[in-house]
């Protein structure tokens, strides 16, 4: 999945010649969206395990998922782009940072907490959906989000 991700990388090139400092803020995307979606996952499937939630809960799990992560991802996308100031002081480039953080961090989020109910609906173990697989999922969606909300607030292409 690695080579998807360059391919991503590879497909935004030019935007990254044109805005070389958004190169800066990639790791971030990445890394954030990975590690919300597994910590969402492994809360599911502890409650899956424990038997707090069932497969006719998803709903009310992904209601408050999404509401998680837009708190989660508002709180980090400030965060986000007050810090951006550190190493750019173009405001639409920090601007754009945290909007796709908030986004990548509410997609993982529900992706991470609705892995769990497919993998138990096909009745494979939730636990399996966890890991690199939502790691994997967040992370290439996370690059790719990143990317398309950069070239559309920079209006660049």
């Amino acid at each position: 999945m690695g080579s998807v991700n360059a391919f991503i990388v590879h497909r935004y090139e030019e935007v990254l010649a044109t805005i070389p400092i958004i190169a800066a803020f990639m790791t971030t995307m990445v890394g954030a969206g990975g590690n919300t979606g597994g910590q969402s996952s492994t809360l599911i499937i502890r409650s899956m395990a424990l038997g707090d939630i069932e497969l006719k809960d998803w709903w009310k799990v992904l209601l408050r998922e999404s509401y998680v992560g837009l708190v989660l991802g508002s709180i980090l996308g400030a965060v986000l782009f007050v810090r951006g100031f550190m190493i750019s002081h173009n405001i639409m480039v920090n601007f754009s940072a945290a909007l796709s953080l908030l986004i990548i961090i509410v997609f993982a989020n529900v992706v991470g907490s609705m892995l769990p109910f497919i993998g138990k609906l096909m009745r494979i173990d939730p636990a399996i959906m966890a890991g690199p697989l939502i790691t994997t999922i967040a992370d290439l969606a996370g690059i790719w989000i990143y990317f398309a909300v950069v070239t559309y607030m920079l209006r660049i292409r």
